[in-house]
């Protein structure tokens, strides 16, 4: 059974910053400003004002999707990829489910998962779609990460942007999913992390420790891409795209290299966008269906990877 990606909307935070502006401000040696816009990527990064969150974005997607697509929504499921919950219980789902006026018969799935989350959500609505009675999922995917961002950390703030994305799926249409893999390391989970606040005299911080999260991705990532495409019989020459998480320019520059793509199999939106989470590679795919730069036949991969540390790729047929 196949599936149609019907529609992408996505919100991002209503502040724009330029990063070329933070990096003018660091007191730092000019060489070191000029390697640390490279090893990044991004040229803009966005941020919520403080009455904006997930939420609020969230909700704004579905309905912008909704009013774009009207479907049956008596077999309407929601896939909603966070970890930023307004509380620790219970999560945004059901919430934000009411406040687009759905009704409570709808099917609804919250994942705590980062940036792999929209492959691993992506391989669930297949699966619904082909075991349920649901017609139509919406992938509802992205974090504000900004808010728990430590403003000293060099890295982070120049890199991450808060942002939501709503994928609808359909029932029906052309993509099929020719393989999967899945997989990741528990052992390491604290090189992304956030700690729950145990003294609430303290803030706890979003932390990241780059160089391990960057050898943790070379080193599954292209083993991922080359086992779903040796499972399949597919030669990377016949790959139209690889649409990576978008997690910095190192990261997919590098990815490039290893995996011998061409500049134009692999879609690149970090310097637009910032990292986005769980929503890059549905911002980054809808960027290029807004501009028909994907075909009906297309063999394309999709592969996340991130907090967990884990990591999921896919490779299908659109």
């Amino acid at each position: 059974m196949s599936f149609c990606v019907q529609d992408i909307a996505y919100e991002l935070g209503e502040i724009k910053i330029s990063t070329k502006d933070l990096i003018a401000k660091m007191v730092i040696p000019e060489s070191k400003k000029i390697e640390l816009a490279e090893r990044v990527g991004t040229e803009y990064i966005y941020e919520t004002v403080a009455e904006s969150d997930f939420f609020s974005l969230s909700t704004k997607c579905i309905n912008s999707l909704l009013l774009a697509n009207p479907i049956n929504t008596e077999n309407l499921g929601i896939i909603f990829v966070s970890q930023s919950n307004s509380q620790i219980i219970p999560a945004e789902g059901q919430r934000i489910r009411h406040a687009c006026n759905l009704p409570s018969s709808v099917f609804v799935l919250d994942l705590n998962i980062g940036c792999s989350g929209f492959v691993y959500a992506l391989f669930l609505a297949d699966s619904l779609l082909k075991t349920s009675q649901l017609k139509n999922i919406i992938i509802v995917a992205g974090d504000t990460y900004r808010r728990s961002l430590n403003k000293d950390d060099r890295s982070t703030k120049l890199l991450f942007s808060d942002a939501v994305s709503a994928v609808l799926i359909t029932s029906g249409g052309t993509t099929e999913i020719l393989q999967v893999d899945f997989g990741g390391d528990g052992l390491n989970y604290k090189d992304i992390s956030l700690p729950v606040i145990q003294d609430y005299s303290e803030k706890t911080f979003f932390r990241m420790e780059g160089a391990k999260v960057f050898s943790f991705t070379n080193s599954v990532i292209p083993t991922s891409i080359n086992n779903v495409l040796l499972t399949s019989s597919t030669k990377i020459s016949e790959v139209s795209l690889v649409f990576f998480h978008q997690a910095s320019g190192i990261v997919l520059q590098t990815l490039q290299s290893k995996l011998g793509l061409s500049e134009t199999q692999i879609p690149k939106t970090i310097n637009t966008f910032g990292n986005t989470g769980s929503a890059s590679i549905p911002i980054t795919i809808s960027s290029y269906l807004t501009r028909k730069e994907i075909n009906t036949g297309d063999t394309i991969i999709l592969s996340g990877f991130g907090v967990g540390l884990s990591y999921g790729t896919i490779l299908l047929k659109w």
